[in-house]
C-alpha cells in the first residue's frame, strides 16, 4: 500500500504532507510558477531547445485533437489551489506550470515536463516535488518527463538521484520518495506508462517528431504500458 492509498483512511496525514510540500520551492517562485528564480535559465542549448519545443507543440497538438473534447491549461495558479475543495491541496500554496502543459482527457490528467540534469545540480529533486504536488491533486495522472544533460550519459553508471537509477547499461525508475511508490515495483525508462511516472532520457536532446508523437500517445492513451 502506498501513501496515497493510506491517506484514504487517514486524511490528516495527507494534509500534513501537503503542508510540508507547500513550503518547498520548486521550479520558479512567482505565485503562478512553481527554486529557479525568474530571469534565470536552468540548462544549456539542449534543455532550452526542449523547453521551447514543448511550449510550441502545445498549440499545434491542441489544434489537431481539440475536436475530441480535450482541453489543456498552461498551468494552475496558487489562487486555484487555495480555492480547491480538498484541504490538502489548499495547503500546497504553490502553483504548477509544466513546460508541456496540463492536459485533460477522458478522466485523466496528463502533464509533460522537461528536465536538464548535469553531473551536479538538483533538477531531479525539484522534479520529485513537482510530481508529488501534481499526484496529490490528481490521482488519475500521467506525468511524462523528458530528461536531457550529462547525468543521463551512458557512461554515468552507478548514479542514483531521486530514484532514477542507472545500473549496468540501462536506467530504471525506482522513485522511492514519490507518494504513489510501491516498493515491489519499478519501471524502465523510455517507456510510456498508463499511470504515474514515465521518463524519457537522451543526454543530447530529442527530435521534434518523436516528442510530438509521444505527447499525442500520452494524451490519447495510445501505446501505453500497464502499471
Amino acid at each position: 500500500m502506498n501513501n496515497l492509498e493510506k491517506w484514504l483512511y487517514n486524511p490528516g496525514e495527507k494534509e500534513e504532507f501537503a503542508k510540508k510540500l507547500g513550503k518547498k520551492k520548486s521550479q520558479r517562485t512567482d505565485g503562478f510558477r512553481a527554486g529557479i528564480q525568474t530571469g534565470q535559465q536552468a540548462g544549456d542549448e539542449a534543455s532550452i531547445k526542449l523547453d521551447t519545443m514543448l511550449k510550441e507543440l502545445k498549440g499545434e497538438i491542441y489544434q489537431k485533437i481539440a475536436h475530441l473534447g480535450i482541453t489543456y491549461d498552461d498551468g494552475i495558479s496558487q489562487e486555484w489551489m487555495q480555492n480547491h475543495a480538498d484541504r490538502a491541496v489548499r495547503r500546497l500554496q504553490i502553483g504548477l506550470r509544466p513546460d508541456g502543459g496540463i492536459w485533460y482527457y477522458n478522466g485523466w490528467v496528463i502533464i509533460f515536463e522537461a528536465k536538464k540534469q548535469g553531473e551536479e545540480g538538483n533538477a531531479l529533486e525539484r522534479w520529485e516535488k513537482n510530481y508529488n504536488r501534481a499526484k496529490l491533486i490528481w490521482p488519475f495522472l500521467r506525468y511524462i518527463t523528458l530528461g536531457v544533460g550529462e547525468y543521463f550519459a551512458i557512461n554515468n553508471k552507478g548514479k542514483d538521484n531521486a530514484g532514477l537509477k542507472h545500473a549496468s547499461d540501462t536506467f530504471s525508475i525506482e522513485p522511492r520518495h514519490i507518494i504513489d511508490h510501491r516498493p515491489d515495483t519499478f519501471k524502465e525508462l523510455n517507456n510510456l506508462y498508463s499511470d504515474g511516472v514515465s521518463w524519457f532520457v537522451n543526454p543530447a536532446g530529442f527530435d521534434r517528431t518523436f516528442v510530438k508523437q509521444m505527447m499525442l500517445d500520452g494524451i490519447l492513451g495510445n501505446n501505453l504500458i500497464g502499471y
